[in-house]
C-alpha cells in the first residue's frame, strides 16, 4: 500500500470513529430540555387508573402562605394538570 493511500484510509476511520462518537454523546443529549428531562408531566395512559385519580383528587390545600408554599402549590398543580390533563 502506498504511503498515500494509508494516509487516505487513515484518515476516514478517524473521520468514522468521530462521527460514531458525535452521534453517540451528542445526539442524545438533545432529548429533552433540561426542566423536562427530570420532571415528566404526560398524562397517564391507563384510562382506568386516570379516572380513579381524577375521582380521588378534588382539591389541593395547603395550610399557611409562604413564597416556599407557593411554589410548591404552583409546581404540584402544574404536575396534576399534567398528569390528569
Amino acid at each position: 500500500m502506498t504511503r498515500y493511500k494509508y494516509f487516505k484510509v487513515t484518515n476516514m476511520i478517524r473521520s468514522l470513529i468521530w462521527f460514531v462518537c458525535f452521534i453517540t454523546f451528542c445526539l442524545p443529549a438533545t432529548a429533552g430540555d433540561g426542566y423536562r428531562l427530570w420532571l415528566r408531566y404526560d398524562q397517564i395512559d391507563d384510562e382506568s387508573l386516570l379516572n380513579h385519580y381524577r375521582n380521588k383528587l378534588n382539591a389541593v390545600y395547603f395550610e399557611g402562605v409562604s413564597p416556599i408554599l407557593n411554589t410548591a402549590k404552583k409546581e404540584l398543580l402544574s404536575g396534576l394538570s399534567g398528569l390528569m390533563g
